[in-house]
């Protein structure tokens, strides 16, 4: 089974109302998968963390990607940025009753499923999530 390490989330402001997100994980195969070439494909959601995860949202999609490993891929590793909306970012809207804007915890969730030659049985990481980002976007 493949294993995912090393993922983490930055969230970078780029001007009054647009941040840049970036995901970045390791993805190392194992034997087998390496042998048979297997192909990979990363689904990457922005998640507004609440306590709970049936008051989690989704917030944002990055576009699905695939890739390959090969008999000589030790790990692969992965960075996926995009530009967004700061407001998207702000699933807790709201004041404190100190009259601060409530701060918001996002995440991101990486899953990953074969898109070829994957082996029997198939073995796929659990999906897992970044560390959690937390600040108060309008």
């Amino acid at each position: 089974m493949a294993t995912i390490s090393n993922q983490s989330l930055t969230i970078q402001n780029v001007n009054a109302t647009t941040v840049s997100v970036t995901v970045r994980y390791s993805l190392t195969p194992n034997g087998d998968e390496k042998l048979l070439g297997s192909g990979f494909r990363e689904n990457i959601q922005l998640i507004g963390d609440d306590p709970g995860t049936a008051n989690d949202v989704v917030i944002f999609n990055f576009p699905e990607q695939g890739y390959s490993v090969n008999n000589t891929t030790t790990s692969v590793n992965r960075s996926r940025t995009r530009t967004i909306l700061k407001s998207s970012l702000n699933e807790d809207s709201g004041f404190a009753t100190t009259g601060a804007e409530l701060s918001d915890e996002i995440l991101a969730r990486i899953n990953i499923t074969y898109i070829g030659n994957d082996p029997t049985p198939p073995a796929l990481p659990q999906p897992t999530a970044t560390n959690t980002v937390s600040g108060a976007w309008k």
